[in-house]
This record gives C-alpha cells, sequence and structure tokens, in this order.
C-alpha cells in the first residue's frame, strides 16, 4: 500500500440506494421475501466455538452464525476457526474496551461480516468474516531507525514492532527477517510487514536511511494496533525508499485492493492497483489479476500495463478498474492475486480488507 492510501485505508463502506431500502432488487416486488444479504462492520462482543467448524459471534449487536462454508480472514491471510475463536491474548493487548476483562483473542477488536440474514427466524449466516484487533495508523518522518541511529523503528517517537502473531501475520513463505530487542519476526507472504511504496519487502534494518543523500529522512507509514507498553504493534509498515528489497526477483505486488458486489447481474466490480520490478531493459509489462471466489476456484478479472516510474526504476505502477462484470458463482472474492508476463512469478495474494462494499446501483 502506498503511503497516500495507507492512512484511508478503512474497511467495509456502505453506499444503498432507495431501492435496497425497498428491496426492490434483492425480492423482486416481493414483500413476503424474508432472506437478504447483510454486511456488518462493529465491535466483536463475543465468540463462542460451538464445534470443531462452527461458532457464533455477536458483533454490532447481531448474533452471527459460522460455520465450516464460512471465509474466516484477518487483514493479511486466511484464518482456521482455531485461530479465529483463539482467546490467547495478543502482545501487550492489554484489556478489552468493551468487557473491561483482560483481552482474550479478537473479542473486543473488529468484525467486518457479510452473509445472509433471514429476518423472520432471526438467523444470520456469515459467508465471509474478517476479524482485526484495532485500526491504529500512525503517517510520519522516522524519528528512529535502525539505519538511521541503530534505534528500534520509531515515528513520532512511538515505537514500531512488527506483530509477531500467526492470526494477525501470515508465518510463511518469508522473504527476509526482522530482528530487534524483542527478537525474530517473521514477514508476512501475502503483504510484507516491512515494504516500500510499490509493496515490495525490503530489508527493515535499512529503513531511515537518507534518499538521494538529502537531509530528508525516510517517510513511514505503519499500520496495526497500540499495545499497554505504548508501541504500536504493526501488521504493515511501508516506506518511501524504493531501495534494499530482499527478493529482486522480477514479478508484480498489489498495493490496494476493493470489491464490490451490487447484487445486479452484470454490475460487480474489481479496482485494484500495486506495483512491479520490471526485468532489466524493460520499461512495461502486462500484469493479470485474478480473485479466488471459494472452493479454490480464481476467476481472471483483467489484464493492465505496468509502466517504469523513471526516478525510481526498475520499480513500476498499475492500476486495474473492472466495472460490469459478474462474480462466478455469485462467490464475491475475498483475496486477490497478481502475476507478471513472462517472468518466474512468484504468486502474489492480498487479502481484500473491505470484503465486500455494498452499492447497489440500478443499471
Amino acid at each position: 500500500m502506498s503511503i497516500s492510501s495507507l492512512a484511508s485505508r478503512k474497511p467495509l463502506r456502505h453506499v444503498i440506494s432507495a431501492a435496497l431500502l425497498g428491496l426492490g432488487t434483492l425480492a423482486a416486488g416481493n414483500a413476503a421475501a424474508a432472506i437478504a444479504p447483510l454486511s456488518i462492520e462493529g465491535p466483536i462482543q463475543s465468540i463462542v466455538r460451538n464445534s470443531s467448524t462452527s461458532a457464533t459471534m455477536v458483533c454490532d449487536g447481531v448474533t452471527i452464525q459460522i460455520n465450516a462454508s464460512t471465509v474466516l480472514t484477518s487483514p493479511l491471510h486466511k484464518l482456521t476457526i482455531d485461530m479465529m475463536t483463539s482467546t490467547d491474548a495478543f502482545q501487550a493487548a492489554g484489556y478489552s474496551q468493551l468487557t473491561g476483562l483482560k483481552q482474550q483473542g479478537f473479542v473486543g477488536g473488529t468484525c467486518i461480516m457479510d452473509g445472509m440474514r433471514d429476518d423472520s427466524s432471526g438467523l444470520t449466516i456469515a459467508t465471509l468474516m474478517n476479524v482485526s484487533l484495532g485500526e491504529t495508523v500512525l503517517v510520519g518522518n522516522v524519528s528512529d531507525a535502525p539505519r538511521k541511529n541503530g534505534k528500534p523503528l520509531a515515528i513520532a517517537g512511538v515505537k514500531i514492532v512488527p506483530i509477531d502473531d500467526a492470526r494477525l501475520n501470515a508465518v510463511e513463505p518469508a522473504t527476509g527477517l526482522w530482528t530487534d530487542a524483542n527478537g525474530t519476526q517473521n514477514l508476512a507472504p501475502y503483504y510484507e510487514t516491512v515494504h516500500n511504496n510499490y509493496g515490495f519487502g525490503v530489508d527493515p534494518n535499512s529503513v531511515g536511511f537518507l534518499r538521494n543523500n538529502v537531509t530528508t529522512p525516510d517517510l513511514v507509514s505503519a499500520a496495526g494496533y497500540l499495545g499497554t507498553d505504548g508501541k504500536l504493534y504493526a501488521l504493515e509498515i511501508a516506506t518511501t525508499n524504493p531501495s534494499n528489497v530482499l527478493d529482486k526477483t522480477p514479478r508484480a505486488t498489489i498495493t490496494d485492493g476493493d470489491v464490490q458486489d451490487t447484487f445486479v447481474a452484470a454490475n460487480d466490480r474489481v479496482v485494484s492497483r500495486g506495483g512491479c520490478l520490471l526485468p532489466t531493459g524493460k520499461t512495461s509489462s502486462v500484469v493479470t489479476l485474478a480473485g479466488e471466489v471459494g472452493g479454490g476456484v480464481w476467476q481472471t478479472f483483467g489484464q493492465a500495463v505496468c509502466t517504469v516510474v523513471l526516478a525510481d526504476a526498475p520499480f513500476g505502477r498499475w492500476k486495474l478498474d473492472v466495472p460490469r462484470t459478474t462474480f462466478m458463482g455469485n462467490h464475491v472474492p475475498y483475496r486477490l492475486r497478481i502475476t507478471m508476463a513472462g517472468t518466474p512469478t512468484p504468486l502474489y495474494d492480498f487479502i481484500v480488507p473491505q470484503q465486500r462494499v455494498v452499492a447497489i446501483i440500478i443499471p
């Protein structure tokens, strides 16, 4: 994610037309229809494990059933039901603002849910469930950093610590390691924890050096949760400096992804953008965007050209806006994948933070 977009990265926004209020596009005029899509973003009040494949969550006051078919994710990757229902406290997470009790896993955090609700019975079943612990963002000049003065990375004096918990960061295949006073931290493969503005994992110990031999320190952004020890535990850290990429294999990345399910045939939409590391001598390359729409099925949405940014060569940027499409099987993609033509490209996945943006548009 780019520095400019990180601060505005907010999950799930609702834009609902008057037609939805009357269920005109969903019930086709049938006032008796009680089952309709439901999307929720709000605080998690409780999570109760029911079986090896099911759980009950109360989020934003709504009781939600989670079953074996529900896709479970955190901001960076797919979760198992064991991970989502774990009561193990996150590092320095402290006490829940909702219950006043010691933080237990994701309770007290935020859920983003898409599913179906039967208003006659009150039953809500989740199709997609995204859980996170907090939404704290810092964007500013480096005040401390390993390359600057050998100290842990800090923004405005707040120390930044990459999250080392498999529920919020992915664990393999790592492209590098962050080592500081807190020990060794694994980088995330889907969205590398410490990355440059083009989405490529960088050597964390290089963050904080002066670009182009001028006196301005790196501009850095960090997103995660604020611990009781005053540190920001970050699931992603971005720096404006494009140098010191750990894996120099030519490939493409995703820095932003948004999906829109309008519930209208051929009117769904995917908007995504990212970077690329171009092969020697090339100034552009074709990239292909796909999304997982359930059951391991991938749907190709389109292609774009990633064009070099001369000031930062061999890095380039791409953007793809695919309106008027239809999600296969009416499944909203929970993650996106980008590949670049003609390169031995490692698959680069991106968990869609919004899951579903409900935008009812009448053609």
